[in-house]
């Protein structure tokens, strides 16, 4: 299982809370690496997408008649043919440019997102509350959710060697 060829990807996720620093003289440490592997290479995954940035969504100045936000895209110039045009126009996907100039509409509605990469700064470290079981190398469920959605399908079994806390077997089981 843990064979070069099983490999998946290496993922840093910042815990949000610096820990191991007790004026020592090195820089204090903010994350922990963690390894996927996969038994079968052609296993499940499932690229998770985040929201875009508000700047991204301010490219989308345009509004149509049913008020989805979109931007004039590609301009469509010589190389599409009238009858495409046509096709476009029937369908509302063509914006005016004036001067005689179209473009393509993108639909904001219609794009994925931000593909999620290999750094993860955005799941905080267990601090309190329920979920704290003072367990020295406990992770959040909110970081065992994003790992089991992105690369199990449901009915999969999921194995936590290290079975530190339980708290992989409580999400996969809840997730099911």
């Amino acid at each position: 299982i843990f064979g070069k060829g099983q490999f998946r990807n290496e993922i840093v996720w910042r815990r949000m809370s610096i820990s191991g620093f007790k004026g020592k003289q090195k820089l204090p440490f903010n994350h922990d690496v963690i390894f996927s592997y996969d038994k079968n290479r052609a296993g499940a995954f499932h690229p998770i997408h985040e929201e875009y940035s508000e700047q991204y969504k301010s490219r989308f100045r345009y509004i149509d008649e049913d008020g989805r936000p979109y931007r004039a895209d590609q301009n469509l110039g010589t190389a599409t043919s009238p009858s495409r045009i046509r096709e476009m126009r029937e369908k509302g996907l063509i914006h005016d440019g004036g001067g005689g100039t179209l473009y393509r509409k993108q639909f904001l509605d219609e794009l994925p997102g931000v593909l999620l990469d290999d750094v993860w700064v955005d799941v905080p470290w267990v601090t309190k509350g329920n979920q704290r079981l003072d367990f020295p190398t406990q992770k959040p469920e909110a970081l065992l959710d994003r790992i089991l959605a992105m690369a199990t399908d449901p009915g999969q079994l999921v194995a936590d060697f290290f079975a530190g806390s339980g708290t992989t077997a409580a999400v996969a089981e809840r997730l099911g």
